[in-house]
């Protein structure tokens, strides 16, 4: 099974006081980590000492990262944080970062970059590489620390840190993750001795727990983003597959950038067979396997084929460069392959929850597409000639004669980008009977399934909302906020 593209107008080791071994009380509002029933409101800081920052300034910046990186400056009109990735020349990844404005900067021309503290310095000298005469200074930044605050489980009653309230802390500073919201929050911290006292003014105002043991990697595979150079190695990792545009970090609008040939030819094809999706090992097999030995694992399904790539793991958590119709959308248990272990290692993967996708059930395999599987090859149920329709917004109801993704009426030259509930065109004569007419013009979508409640809802504008699947209209505007910037405002315009 396919995947198709959206569619739409569209270490630096803790040095200082920092070096955590033990749990530490910033303040009386800091709780223990044993607290059961409030544990899931708070938040968890944690000090990301494996990353570095990269200032960029100068009044030709902007113009200067545009055309460096597959995200869209102008996001910075209305946001304060963008996550982006900066490509080689044949279109794979050299790095990704996150673009923050610099707090304490003056103008409108100052960025920061986060990347991995390993390549901060390659980002630099790439960065150099293209300056020319352009006014832009590039250097390593060392002002701030970069911390994250993050819930395991989003609760809808627990407070909001202010991140749009640009005054609300001069230091720390905080930003909004721009890539999901289960991400929490990116703190940048001043440098220097008094770095307890600018946490302990954060933990003042919001209960939180700093961990004294990394948490947040196994938590950001549990999601399905990958980060940084293990994740995503530099020269092997495509940006599509890497998730980058549900991640928010590529336009396909702003124009040229450094890759972006591949990327956009890759986008139109409609075509991601391999995405980075996490992986649920039973047990912590690998926690004494050296780092490199794990790099590129092999892991394979049940028969023995080989089904992707490992590209981490953390505390029996882990993410994986995986064929999408090889695992979903009903994944049975994986094998992992190190080189040096005999014994088994079982994993297991799920859909992310950055997937704008929904894999079709085998039911509605065997109800629609009977080629479409091996299940529904040798299942006995009948195929109805004829498929009820029915929107529940509008209840407008109708016959369809196919629900999938390719009619079999318009021969092989179609495939839908999701699946759908397809009439032939009663209005339109047999395709052997005009040869020259195109496919397209032989059927009619009536409607599909809303990719988050499921509901059944038709075409119509006031019904559902297209992006890279059908959402309808309560979905479409109660989740909003999670679709990239430039699409909101067309939701709420057809909406209102």
């Amino acid at each position: 099974m396919l995947i198709t593209r959206w569619t739409g107008s569209l270490f630096r080791p803790a040095t200082g006081v920092f070096r955590f071994d033990r749990t530490i009380s910033c303040s009386s509002s800091v709780r223990s980590t044993a607290d059961d029933g409030s544990q899931q409101k708070l938040y968890s800081f944690e000090r990301l000492s494996g990353r570095a920052l990269v200032r960029v300034h100068g009044e030709d910046s902007v113009n200067f990262l545009q055309g460096l990186m597959t995200n869209d400056m102008r996001h910075f009109e209305h946001s304060r944080a963008i996550y982006t990735m900066f490509l080689r020349v044949n279109g794979r990844v050299f790095c990704d970062a996150l673009v923050y404005r610099h707090p304490e900067a003056k103008g409108n021309d100052d960025f920061l970059l986060e990347c991995d503290q390993p390549i901060a310095s390659r980002l630099e000298k790439h960065l150099k590489l293209y300056r020319l005469r352009k006014k832009v200074q590039v250097l390593l930044d060392e002002t701030y620390h970069s911390w994250v605050a993050y819930r395991e489980r989003i609760d809808p009653e627990a407070k909001v840190l202010p991140a749009e309230e640009k005054k609300a802390h001069t230091d720390p500073h905080l930003f909004r993750d721009p890539r999901l919201p289960w991400l929490g929050y990116r703190i940048l911290i001043g440098g220097g001795d008094d770095q307890t006292g600018k946490l302990d003014r954060l933990l003042e105002k919001f209960s939180g727990v700093i961990a004294t043991v990394p948490q947040y990697v196994p938590f950001r595979y549990t999601v399905g983003v990958g980060e940084g150079e293990l994740n995503l190695p530099d020269g092997k990792a495509f940006p599509l597959e890497s998730n980058c545009d549900w991640l928010h970090g590529v336009s396909f609008h702003k124009g040229c950038y450094i890759g972006q040939e591949l990327t956009a030819r890759t986008y139109h094809t409609g075509v991601t067979r391999k995405r980075l999706m996490p992986l649920q090992f039973e047990g912590q097999p690998l926690e004494d396997v050296p780092v490199d030995i794990l790099r590129e694992a092999d892991i394979k399904n049940e028969s023995g084929a080989s089904v992707g790539k490992l590209r981490g793991y953390a505390a029996g958590r882990g993410i994986g460069l995986l064929r999408i119709e090889k695992v979903l959308p009903a994944s049975g248990p994986m094998m992992l392959t190190v080189p040096g272990i005999t014994h088994s290692i079982v994993c297991h993967t799920s859909r992310p929850f950055c997937f704008r996708f929904r894999m079709a059930t085998t039911q509605e395999q065997i109800r629609t597409d009977p080629e479409s599987s091996s299940a529904a090859a040798s299942s006995e149920r009948p195929v109805p000639t004829l498929i009820p329709f029915r929107c529940e917004l509008c209840e407008a109801s109708e016959s369809a004669d196919y629900y999938g993704r390719r009619p079999p009426f318009v021969g092989k030259l179609i495939e839908l980008a999701e699946d759908s509930y397809v009439m032939r065109d009663p209005f339109a004569p047999p395709p052997q009977a005009v040869p020259d007419k195109p496919p397209c013009e032989y059927f009619l979508v009536l409607g599909a399934d809303c990719n988050l409640c499921r509901r059944t809802v038709c075409k119509a504008s006031d019904c559902s909302f297209f992006y890279g699947a059908t959402f309808c209209r309560s979905c479409s505007l109660e989740r909003v906020l999670e679709f990239p910037l430039e699409v909101r405002s067309k939701i709420k315009k057809q909406f209102s």
